[in-house]
Order: C-alpha cells, then sequence, then structure tokens
C-alpha cells in the first residue's frame, strides 16, 4: 500500500485490531500482517489495544518505509 510517503502518512491511517497465531511467539493482537514481499509506504498505523502490534512481520521481507506508529501498545 502506498500513502503520503511526503508526510509520513499524516492522512492516510490504518486502525485495528485482530488475533494473530503466531508460529513463533503465540497468540498477538495486530493491525496488519506483512507477508512475502509487500510494500507499506506512507501509511499511520495504530493498534489501540493495550499490548497492540502495528505491524507484524515474521519470516518475510516487506518494505516499509516513511510509516508512522500511532497508539501502538507494543
Amino acid at each position: 500500500m502506498v500513502g503520503n510517503e511526503a508526510n509520513n502518512g499524516q492522512l492516510t491511517v490504518i486502525t485495528g485490531s485482530g488475533e494473530y497465531q503466531s508460529p513463533t511467539f503465540g497468540l498477538q493482537n495486530i493491525t496488519l500482517l506483512l507477508l512475502g514481499d509487500a510494500s507499506l509506504l506512507g501509511v499511520t498505523v495504530s493498534n489501540p489495544i493495550a499490548r497492540g502490534t502495528g505491524i507484524w512481520i515474521e519470516s518475510t521481507n516487506p518494505t516499509l518505509a516513511n510509516n508512522t506508529f500511532s497508539k501502538c501498545g507494543r
């Protein structure tokens, strides 16, 4: 996904939380799971849960650039 890299995604916001069963770390509460060679550029990611993770990356090679993480408890 490409938002606005120039302002680090201030106007493109993804907020959420959902359960993900990580094969390595067990049950996690995440907003986005990036797999393979996914890209996330110029987006604000938020997870309002107390121990929430904005982006979960596990055994993959995504591209992240010019993003903002807000209200992610972890």
